[in-house]
């Protein structure tokens, strides 16, 4: 490997030694054609050296990205970054949230359905990361059936939550909770789990066709599903249940992110959900919905003071006398 590892056994290094060498790599990181990366690349190339790590042979009990020793290093990493930003560089967009509509859409098209291994399996990964702000080959793909762990609380309300060293130690541990009612995630997730490969330990398995399916076995096979499967989840089950536009997973947190804002929840509380590491990132993915333009732009329209008309939004039939700013 390049930029610094060619001369080493980086696997086998200490993390003390790992975060010297990293900080050199990052600092001479380019392109083969000696170009910029942009932060998503320079964000996936750290993913994937973490990967290489914590993986079979290796298997290190590390986290190159989160992990204290390697706090100078990834410092090394965000001015870089920061560096793309100040030139013009940083082209990273965020995603768009999934609008109310196409959420309840979700939910009422049947492609949220209990009754057949796909439709579970739909509603189950929607939720872990809706609720855990899972994400990603990191986040949602290597996630185990013993990943998670069943609790209640100090008033006997039991919800689901990751294992502590599952957790990011630097938020407060989130938690689903139920519902009692049909749309019930804990209920959901109880459900999947019961009917996962017992010879699988992915979370996510390969659905078995339903018309395969008999009463007592299970309803995935023993093979995890793959990864691609998982990255695009979202931009298939756009298509299936006909929403308005492409979302991809990503779409999912910001949906969380401004929902939990507009229903007046605090910062704190939504990054606990969303695993946001500081106000800023979280409220970079923040967006006005479309009713909150409107009045926006209500508000700040002149209106007559001969009018006995109330103030209200103009409609294609029905329109009130005004001057704009």
């Amino acid at each position: 490997m390049e930029n610094g590892f060619q001369d080493s056994n980086f696997e086998e290094l200490s993390p003390a030694e790992l975060d010297m060498v990293l900080q050199r790599f990052y600092a001479a990181l380019q392109s083969i054609k000696g170009k910029e990366y942009s932060k998503s690349a320079i964000v996936g190339i750290r993913a994937g050296l973490n990967r290489h790590l914590t993986s079979p042979p290796f298997s290190r009990l590390l986290n190159i990205m989160n992990d204290r020793p390697f706090m100078q290093s990834n410092q090394v990493l965000t001015g870089l970054i920061k560096g793309l930003k100040k030139i013009g560089k940083d082209l990273s967009k965020h995603k768009e949230a999934i609008c109310e509509e196409d959420h309840q859409k979700l939910y009422e098209s049947g492609e949220f359905s209990v009754t057949t291994p796909e439709t579970l399996q739909n509603k189950v990964m929607f939720e872990l990361i809706a609720q855990f702000g899972r994400r990603g080959r990191e986040g949602l793909y290597n996630l185990r059936k013993d990943s998670f762990v069943f609790r209640t609380d100090v008033r006997g309300r039991k919800y689901v939550t990751l294992k502590y060293n599952e957790a990011d130690k630097n938020v407060k541990e989130p938690r689903m909770y139920g519902t009692g009612d049909e749309f019930c995630p804990l209920l959901s997730f109880e459900k999947y789990k019961s009917k996962l490969n017992t010879e699988c330990d992915s979370l996510f398995q390969r659905p078995i066709p339903s018309k395969k399916i008999t009463e007592s076995s299970a309803w995935y096979e023993n093979a995890p599903l793959g990864v691609n499967k998982v990255n695009t989840f979202m931009s298939r089950l756009s298509e299936s249940a006909k929403l308005s536009k492409r979302y991809t997973n990503n779409c999912i947190r910001a949906f969380v992110s401004t929902y939990l804002h507009q229903k007046g929840f605090s910062n704190e509380g939504i990054m606990t959900v969303t695993g946001h590491r500081n106000v800023q990132s979280l409220t970079s993915c923040i967006k006005p919905h479309d009713d909150e333009k409107m009045h926006l732009s209500n508000a700040i329209t002149y209106r007559s003071t001969k009018s006995s008309q109330p103030s209200l939004p103009c409609t294609a039939t029905e329109s009130l006398p005004h001057t704009s700013l």
